[in-house]
């Protein structure tokens, strides 16, 4: 049994310090210092909004033409356009048109964590390593040797430790097939097409007491976790309630999620708040979206697989 995600947007700031080669995105959240990097090809490479004071525009984003950014007080709101629309940054607007704008220019991350013929690809547990795909050997790894090029950025050794590659990132490099999760084993993401960055709305959940397999490209109940990324949101994949407790409680202790864990009498069950609405870890109620303080985090409990209310 597999659930779909819904897409939704997320808050973030971009910041122009140390940027380089490498749009860095901080999460506005006290005590989370987790870094997201769209990737090392400028082309990704958001405009910057920290400059702009006072003036709301958009700027396109440039990993995917049915979103953009909003530019409010130097931070970035992501937003995606209805079904069937696409965002003109010509226009500044999203627009009912059959496909991208012709003068949208997807970009294509130098980093890789996937064989795509002879090309290298990322370590993504140690920067000053990397991977020859080798047709016949597989991957081989090798480590940048030259003390003063330590660091891999996706295509060479260099100096720069900003421009490492972030293991965090997914991307789709061809069709039709399955992909990790880096932020939670119980997930994968479902390539409907060559070279994108999939988002929330390619996002599977495998059955319960089931993993992905980055090696199956698939849900097995024999594969272990294998989860790349570290879970910075703190979404416990179990729920115990507090005693006699009745009501609402977070999935995630720092992040905004639809889902939530109702307590009564009767035990734990997983509901879900109405559309655009996200639960309030802070307030323990559904609040609009523009109303929680924190991230979105695409993060389904396993037991939502049995009994999620509407």
């Amino acid at each position: 049994m597999e659930m779909q995600l819904p897409t939704q947007r997320t808050a973030i700031d971009i910041t122009s310090a140390n940027m380089k080669n490498q749009a860095k995105f901080q999460l506005n959240v006290p005590g989370i210092t987790h870094v997201w990097g769209f990737t090392q090809s400028g082309s990704c490479i958001p405009e910057d909004c920290t400059n702009v004071g006072g003036v709301d525009y958009n700027i396109a984003d440039p990993k995917n033409c049915q979103k953009y950014y909003i530019c409010h007080d130097g931070s970035a709101f992501s937003r995606n356009c209805a079904p069937l629309f696409y965002y003109d940054d010509s226009l500044q607007q999203c627009l009912l048109i059959p496909a991208c704008p012709p003068t949208y220019q997807p970009c294509s991350p130098t980093c890789r964590f996937e064989c795509q013929g002879n090309q290298p690809s990322a370590h993504r547990n140690d920067c000053t390593k990397y991977y020859i795909c080798d047709p016949e050997q597989g991957l081989v790894e090798r480590t940048c040797s030259d003390h003063n090029n330590p660091f891999w950025d996706g295509t060479q050794c260099q100096n720069d430790e900003d421009n490492c590659c972030d293991p965090c990132m997914a991307y789709c490099l061809e069709g039709f097939t399955n992909i990790a999760d880096p932020l939670n084993c119980h997930q994968y993401y479902e390539c409907m097409k060559d070279d994108y960055f999939p988002d929330d709305s390619d996002l599977r959940l495998c059955s319960t007491n089931e993993y992905f397999s980055p090696t199956l490209g698939s849900c097995s109940s024999d594969s272990s976790c294998t989860q790349i990324c570290s879970n910075d949101a703190n979404c416990p994949d179990t729920f115990d309630c507090p005693t006699d407790a009745v009501g609402g409680f977070p999935v995630c202790s720092n992040r905004c999620n639809q889902f939530y864990y109702y307590c009564d009498l009767f035990g734990v069950e997983v509901r879900t708040c109405t559309h655009g609405e996200f639960f309030n870890p802070d307030e323990l109620v559904c609040v609009d979206e523009e109303d929680c303080p924190y991230p979105y985090f695409p993060w389904v409990p396993s037991i939502a697989l049995e009994n999620v209310l509407h």
